[in-house]
């Protein structure tokens, strides 16, 4: 399909409610992940000096490691350069129409993945 025209007004405020909906996500998801990093390494501290139950708790907290990720930053690109553009209106191809519109970016299932568990903590 060839690219359509749209909005630029519209698409703006479309990707700064994603984006907002995905700011909110990330925050819940790095509060849990902070909550699970405290709690393994808690576990770590309460092992003492067994150093059996050391690398065991540490093999834990070493599972804990992966901070969610933050993709902020890439809506924040794509409004910054709708904002300046001086087009009343923008065509899109289909892969920036389901990232902008549809919310669907190339790296949103890994996203999803990896920090649905955290946030829902």
């Amino acid at each position: 399909m060839q690219p359509l025209k749209y909005k630029t007004a519209e698409l703006i405020e479309i990707l700064k409610k994603n984006r907002d909906e995905h700011k909110g996500l990330f925050d819940k998801a790095i509060l849990g992940w902070l909550k699970s990093v405290g709690e393994a390494a808690q576990s770590v501290v309460a092992a003492g000096t067994n150093e059996i139950k050391v690398r065991k708790e540490l093999q834990g907290l070493y599972s804990h490691l992966q901070c969610p990720a933050d993709e902020t930053a890439a809506y924040d690109h794509a409004i910054r350069k709708l904002e300046l553009t001086t087009q009343d209106e923008i065509e899109l191809d289909d892969r920036e129409f389901k990232s902008f519109v549809e919310d669907d970016w190339d790296w949103k299932n890994n996203w999803m993945t990896s920090n649905s568990a955290y946030a829902e903590q």
